[in-house]
C-alpha cells in the first residue's frame, strides 16, 4: 500500500468515527429535551451536511459539520472528502477543521481553521501542473496543507436549508494562496 493510500484510508476512517460518535451525541441530546406545555421543544439544529465548491475541500466536496455547544451557534468541527470533477488532473480531498459560528437568529459569521490532505493525479504526464502557487514536475503528487476560513452562514434555527459563503486562505508546503467558498446543505 502506498503512503498516499495509506494515509487516505487512515482519514477515511478518522472522519466514518468522528461521524459515528457527533451522531450518537445528537440523537442522546435529542432523546433527553426538556417538555413544555404545548410538547416537546425542538431542540436547536446543531449539525449538517453540505457541497462545496472551493474552500478547503479545494474543488467540489461534501461535508459534515456539527456543534460541540448545546446550541446552533458556537464551536463545531467538520469534515470531508471532496473530488475534482476533471478528468485530468483529478484531485482528491479530505478538509477537517475547527470553526466558530458567532451571531444568531439565523445569521452567522463563520470562522475556522484547519488541515486538507490533498492528492493530485496528472494521468497524461504533463511537464507540470499548477496548484495555488506552485509548480509540480510529477505524476502524483500528497500535500498536507492548512486552510482558514471567513464567511457568512444562514441557517434555521431548527432543520432546514443552510447556505455559505466566504474566503479561504491556504497555505504550507510551499503552496499559498486565497480562494472563495460557496456551499449548500441541510442543518438538522
Amino acid at each position: 500500500m502506498t503512503s498516499s493510500r495509506f494515509i487516505l484510508s487512515l482519514a477515511l476512517t478518522g472522519l466514518v468515527n468522528l461521524c459515528s460518535l457527533l451522531t450518537s451525541y445528537g440523537q442522546e441530546y435529542m432523546m433527553n429535551t426538556t417538555r413544555d406545555p404545548a410538547g416537546i421543544t425542538p431542540p436547536p439544529a446543531r449539525q449538517a451536511i453540505y457541497a462545496e465548491i472551493g474552500g478547503a475541500g479545494v474543488v467540489l466536496s461534501l461535508n459534515y459539520d456539527t456543534r460541540l455547544t448545546k446550541k446552533e451557534g458556537g464551536l463545531g468541527v467538520r469534515g470531508g472528502i471532496g473530488y475534482s470533477c476533471s478528468s485530468n488532473p483529478s484531485f482528491l480531498t479530505v478538509p477537517v477543521g475547527l470553526n466558530y459560528l458567532l451571531g444568531g437568529k439565523g445569521h452567522y459569521l463563520e470562522m475556522g481553521a484547519g488541515v486538507s490532505y490533498l492528492h493530485i493525479t496528472n494521468d497524461h504526464g504533463y511537464d507540470y501542473l499548477a496548484f495555488a502557487n506552485k509548480a509540480f514536475y510529477k505524476d502524483r503528487t500528497d500535500l498536507l496543507f492548512e486552510t482558514l476560513n471567513i464567511g457568512y452562514r444562514r441557517q434555521s434555527s431548527t432543520t432546514g436549508l443552510n447556505f455559505r459563503i466566504g474566503l479561504a486562505p491556504i497555505f504550507g508546503e510551499g503552496v499559498h494562496g486565497v480562494g472563495g467558498y460557496l456551499g449548500i446543505g441541510y442543518n438538522f
